[in-house]
């Protein structure tokens, strides 16, 4: 289905997805990184579902599994069911060699049918998303998609940010008024994104039909603080790592209907930046939504 296509010397998925984040070398062990410290936030645990009180034999998706980190954790914790990954690109060849036997691993859009490919209506015990807030730009039809790829009774956990700022152990909200952080919303909102969509999951769940069983929030620190010990795996990652992603983040989002000048992406960048780690222990809130498919 998908090609790469590049731009600033990144490569990027080239599909009809709206999803504004590469898929090259970098980007990949980003998210591995990633992966490990929201297991760390979420403590030790990659899933808030126990995912080995699932039937035997079960059927789980892991949706934009992306270096199949999560797939490969839910194939190795349920090791009697199948564990299938999909990701607009390719999953790296090294990932699937050393898969588990019970892995599948999938290149598609899950907004499109893909039956063809082993993934029929009423046939999944579990469905896990993380962090799509920059992939999807149809919320209600994602979750009618997974409410109809659910089995009776099945679960779905989505995890995922509201990119909006707060001070630490607070609901004081600091991005506001900041000018960048404006721009970017309502950029990404003409894109159909709908980057503070951690804070929807719940009600897109029920209006796709689906009851709501959790739903917890945590900090996601981006910048560590001895006072959220638990955040400072995350903490640590976005100074390290993820801040270095923001400018490109912000150009491809900021320019695509060029509205702002290179001056201007450079102006908010770097607000971006200096915004971003303006105190110890500020964050964005990351919110684990867990839902089931009614029995009938």
């Amino acid at each position: 289905m998908a090609t790469s296509s590049q731009y600033a010397e990144r490569t990027y998925h080239d599909t009809s997805s709206p999803y504004v984040l590469p898929n090259d070398t970098p980007e990949q062990a980003r998210l591995d990184e990633q992966a490990l410290a929201i297991q760390s936030m979420l403590g030790g645990k990659p899933f808030l579902f126990d995912v080995r009180l699932l039937p035997s034999k079960s059927k789980i998706l892991d949706i934009g599994c992306g270096t199949g980190v999560a797939t490969t954790q839910l194939a190795r914790q349920c090791p009697s069911s199948r564990a299938y990954g999909i990701d607009l690109s390719a999953v790296p060849d090294h990932v699937k060699a050393s898969a588990p036997t019970n892995v599948t691993f999938l290149k598609g859009n899950i907004m499109e049918d893909l039956s063809e490919q082993g993934l029929q209506e009423q046939s999944l015990d579990y469905v896990f998303g993380r962090m799509l807030f920059l992939a999807i730009d149809d919320w209600k039809e994602y979750f009618s998609r997974v409410h109809h790829l659910l089995k009776p009774g099945a679960i779905v956990e989505h995890q995922d940010c509201s990119w909006e700022y707060y001070r630490q152990g607070t609901q004081t909200k600091l991005s506001g008024n900041w000018s960048w952080h404006q721009a970017v919303l309502e950029e990404s909102q003409a894109m159909g994104l709908d980057i503070l969509v951690g804070d929807h999951v719940g009600d897109h769940m029920r209006a796709a039909g689906l009851e709501v069983l959790l739903t917890r929030s945590f900090e996601f620190s981006m910048v560590p603080s001895e006072k959220n010990i638990p955040s400072a795996a995350v903490g640590f990652y976005a100074q390290r790592t993820l801040l270095k992603a923001f400018p490109d983040l912000l150009r491809k989002i900021l320019t695509k209907r060029d509205l702002y000048s290179d001056q201007d992406v450079s102006k908010l960048t770097k607000e971006c930046l200096e915004t971003s780690s303006a105190e110890e222990g500020i964050f964005v809130k990351y919110t684990v939504t867990i839902g089931r498919k009614p029995a009938q």
